[in-house]
């Protein structure tokens, strides 16, 4: 029982010491001091942060360029789409004004049909030497 009394005893001095170490208060604060920046380093860095604006500048006039020719491009196919769908409702009102208004059967008229053919796939060939 002694080794209990003393470990008792023990940790309640600890305690009463710990207790009397005064805490530093939150607020603080243990920073280290900074050196001063030397006059080079401040030219060096106002020079690259000079050279960093200029970067970013040019990233975004170069960036508002594509986009404006994007953009060009895209109106220009519009206006090729919009020039071949005229052309061909051009030729489609063509073939209807050569339709006489008579009572003339379908199967007469000059409506030409367009087929597309289907490329059909053709085996391969093996060459054996």
């Amino acid at each position: 029982m002694d080794k209990e009394e003393t470990s008792y005893e023990a940790s309640q001095e600890l305690a009463k010491i710990i207790n009397k170490i005064p805490i530093a208060p939150p607020d603080v604060k243990f920073e280290k001091e900074k050196k001063p920046r030397t006059e080079k380093q401040l030219e060096t860095l106002k020079k690259g942060r000079e050279a960093l604006k200029a970067k970013k500048t040019q990233q975004l006039t170069d960036k508002k360029i594509r986009e404006d020719e994007k953009i060009k491009e895209i109106e220009q196919k519009v206006v090729e789409k919009a020039i071949s769908i005229k052309k061909r409702e051009i030729k489609q009102n063509a073939i209807l004004d050569k339709i006489p208004d008579d009572n003339t059967p379908l199967k007469d008229l000059p409506i030409k049909k367009i087929i597309n053919p289907i490329a059909i796939p053709q085996k391969p060939t093996y060459n054996f030497l």
